[in-house]
Order: structure tokens, then C-alpha cells, then sequence
């Protein structure tokens, strides 16, 4: 899949001194990008959203005592190395580490390996972040391949993890259609079960485009359609880009290919990641920003950045920390031209990669928010996959709280819109009758008269 020319510098900040490695989500160099002193640690390995509950088959069934072991190998990952179990308290999903007992005997109690993994599927969603869950045959297949195939540099821990044996057998690794096939496969199923929406309003004054997805396999087939349409829209007033709903998925979709051909000036902003230093985590850390983890600046060194809206575990729960100064530059050799007003309809389902994009454009006023308060937690970068020992079933983890310029998680306080439309209460027919549309054309009619 190509990934096409691009114009996007991104600056990391480990601490006062400058180093520059590339920012949540550049690309890996070649080398590895190691820095500092001392040796990166091997990746860790297993002992003896969406719907994630598609279980993979394996040939013995687990005992009770095999899923209590998984459990405790899963709880003692999270409760090490996670980032949001006092937001999950302060949110109202409660104390998560204290269901240990409950969940443990749900887990014991499943009367089949399929049963077993959509329980602890179950007990990952109390955490109420689509990051942390158990990863389905799928997601598996896909994101293997696309490891291996675009970003095998920096993923050592993640692939080791996928071919564990425990894993291969678990996800019938034999049985997969080779990786192209795979990736092939993926994107035109989503781009036949969510394709892009293309269209105009007011007689061409406003574009709309509307992306379902930032799914790295789509990219290449979106963009045959996105970028001839902007090219034709270009004179337009305004310029619609609809991630309601946007789960998230790759964000080169719009970091590499969309922002730096709608940009004038380069567009810059601060985010940091903050990590609780477990050893598993350590492992992905050092691999994924290829550089010792111990090089990293201490969380006491945070306080120098005056960051105002810190929760108030950051010091007590948090070892150490990294500052990413994020800027892209506009393109223009491939600029198509746009002059108008830039606006992002965003609501609950905006997520992820997606929800990057709306910090981005909040940070840079870049766009102009509207619709319903985000779903948060798109400040960092795609956080750990782990092999259970006994099941060889997989989970996904976080690892770093994201933090935005004012210090505050993301996923707790997600991104207000600029213009804050009602909670939608039903479907309406036609893009005119779509209050968040609406909203933008009330906008864009007080501009008209104003000039």
C-alpha cells in the first residue's frame, strides 16, 4: 500500500535537550532511532468496539485453573502498566483493581474456551476505553499484517507477540490467507461497509466529505476519491470533513495526506504522554520511540511545564513522561488551492486516530468544531498487545496517558466543539435536515453577511 509524497515534520521532546526521533505518529527509522544510554529490554513474553467477541478456536479446552492463570497474568498487566484506573474511578466506571475476586470467579466459571474470552472481553469494557480489549480473529489477522508489512522496524515486541505459539495456534495462524490477501480483503470490506460520502450543498459554495474510518488499509482507495474531489471543491466557501462516529484507525490518513494540502502555514502543537513504568510496558516504550526507557525524563520533571490541568494521580501513579512538539507542514507543490472555512462535525464515537485529528484542529484552529462533546483518548500512540500464556487468546493495553497542552487527559476530558449542537434524539433524511449540517450553514450565512 503507498502512502504517497508527504510534507509532515514532527519534533519528540524527551526533555529540555532536543531529540529527534519522530512524534506519536511518524514513521520508525530504519535503525531503530536509538538514543541515550544502557540496552533496550527484550519485549516481554507470555509464561508455560466495535464487537471484539469472535473467539478463535484451539484444539484442547482450558481448564478452570489454565483461565484463572490467564486472568491473573491479564489483571497484574493492567494494574501495572495502565494509565486510566483512577479516570475509570472519577468517570463512575469504578474501582476497576478491586472487582479482582468477582472477576476472577466469572472467568473460572465459563464452561468453554469461547465463553472464556468474551467474559474477560466483559470484564475489559468495565474500563470503558475501546483500547482495552480482548483482540478478536480479525483484528488479529490485520494487524499482524500490517505490521509486518509497513512497520516492522520499531515492532519487535508487538510482532513477537503474534507469532507466539500459543497465539498462532490460538488464531489458527496456519489457516490465514497470506498478508497481502489479508489487507486486500480488509479494505474492501470496509470500503463496501463504510465508504466515504461525497457531496456538495448551496450550489457547490459547501463541500462535504464524510470518512467513516482512518483504517490504514483504506487509505490508498480513499484518497483515488478524496483528493480528485477537493481538487474540484476547491473554490468552495466552506469545506465540510464529517468523522462522526470515526473510531479511528491510522492517523497518516490525515496527517500525511489531507492537512498538509489544505495548509498556508505550518500548524504546530504540544502534547505529552505520561507512563507508569511497569516492566512490560517498558519493553513496547523503548521499542515503539527506540530509545532506553531510563533516558526518558522523570514525572517530577513535568511540574517545569506549568501544566495547569494535571489529574491528580500524575505524581503518585506515574514514573516517567515525554513531550511531543507535533508540526506539520503545509505541502505546496500538491496544495489544491482552498481559501475557505474548514469545519469538523465530531461527536461521542470520535475516537483514537480520529480523535487526534479533533485535538489537532481544537489546538491549531485548523477547523471549527461542531456537533457533541469526543470520545476522547487520541493523544499517544497504539499501546501494547500481549499474548495470554494459557489460551494464546490476545489482549490490547494502553500504555501512556495522553496528555493535551494543558495538561489534562484526553480521555477524560475528550475535546469540546466550538459549536455545541444538541444529543441527536432520532436519524433525519437528507444532509440539509442534519442539525450538525444545519449548524454549519447558519455559520457559514453569517459570514456571507458580514462581508
Amino acid at each position: 500500500m503507498k502512502f504517497g509524497r508527504i510534507a509532515v515534520c514532527i519534533v519528540f521532546v524527551a526533555a529540555a535537550a532536543c531529540s529527534a526521533t519522530g512524534g506519536p505518529f511518524a514513521e520508525p527509522a530504519a535503525d531503530g532511532g536509538k538514543t541515550g544510554e544502557g540496552t533496550l529490554r527484550p519485549a516481554v513474553r507470555a509464561q508455560s468496539e466495535n464487537a471484539h467477541d469472535q473467539a478463535a478456536p484451539i484444539s484442547a479446552p482450558l481448564t478452570a485453573e489454565q483461565k484463572i492463570a490467564d486472568f491473573d497474568f491479564l489483571y497484574e498487566q493492567y494494574r501495572e502498566n495502565y494509565p486510566y484506573l483512577k479516570v475509570n474511578e472519577r468517570t463512575g466506571g469504578g474501582d476497576w483493581l478491586a472487582q479482582k475476586e468477582f472477576n476472577e470467579r466469572a472467568a473460572a466459571r465459563t464452561e468453554s474456551d469461547e465463553e472464556f474470552f468474551r467474559t474477560m472481553n466483559r470484564i475489559l469494557r468495565k474500563l470503558h476505553n475501546g483500547h482495552a480489549r480482548m483482540v478478536d480473529e480479525g483484528e488479529y489477522r490485520t494487524v499482524k499484517a500490517l505490521m509486518e508489512r509497513h512497520m516492522p522496524g520499531n515492532y519487535g515486541p508487538w510482532i513477537e507477540q503474534f507469532d507466539l505459539p500459543a497465539a498462532r495456534a490460538r488464531y489458527r495462524q496456519e489457516d490465514q490467507p497470506d498478508r497481502d490477501s489479508a489487507l486486500e480483503r480488509s479494505a474492501a470490506m470496509l470500503r463496501q461497509s463504510k465508504p466515504l460520502v461525497l457531496d456538495s450543498l448551496e450550489a457547490g459554495k459547501v463541500a462535504y466529505v464524510k470518512i467513516p474510518g482512518l483504517e490504514n488499509e483504506r487509505i490508498e482507495g480513499d484518497m483515488e476519491q478524496l483528493l480528485p474531489f477537493l481538487r474540484e471543491n476547491c473554490g468552495a466557501d466552506a469545506l465540510i470533513f464529517d468523522i462522526r462516529g470515526n473510531g479511528g484507525g491510522d492517523s497518516r490518513y490525515w496527517t500525511h495526506h489531507l492537512i498538509p494540502i489544505l495548509l498556508d502555514e505550518p500548524a504546530a502543537w504540544t502534547e505529552y504522554s505520561a507512563y507508569r513504568g511497569g516492566e512490560t510496558g517498558i519493553s513496547f516504550i523503548e521499542a515503539k520511540r527506540g530509545m532506553v526507557y531510563a533516558s526518558l525524563p522523570g514525572i517530577e520533571a513535568l511540574k517545569k511545564e506549568r501544566l495547569p490541568a494535571l489529574p491528580p494521580e500524575i505524581y503518585t501513579d506515574f514514573d516517567r513522561y515525554e513531550k511531543y512538539e507535533n508540526r506539520i507542514e503545509p505541502d505546496r507543490e500538491h496544495s489544491i488551492g482552498f481559501r475557505g472555512r474548514i469545519y469538523l462535525l465530531v461527536d461521542g464515537g470520535v475516537f483514537s486516530s480520529a480523535e487526534k485529528w479533533a485535538v489537532f484542529a481544537k489546538s491549531t484552529g485548523w477547523a471549527t468544531l461542531v456537533g457533541r462533546l469526543t470520545g476522547g483518548d487520541g493523544i499517544g500512540w497504539e499501546g501494547a498487545y500481549v499474548t495470554l500464556p494459557n489460551s494464546g487468546y490476545m489482549f490490547r493495553m494502553e500504555l501512556g496517558m495522553g496528555l493535551d497542552s494543558t495538561g489534562a487527559a484526553n480521555f477524560e476530558v475528550r475535546t469540546e466543539p466550538d459549536i455545541r449542537i444538541g444529543d441527536r434524539t432520532r436519524s433525519v433524511e437528507g444532509l440539509e435536515n442534519d442539525p450538525d449540517v444545519r449548524a454549519v450553514l447558519a455559520a457559514e450565512k453569517r459570514c456571507r453577511g458580514n462581508k
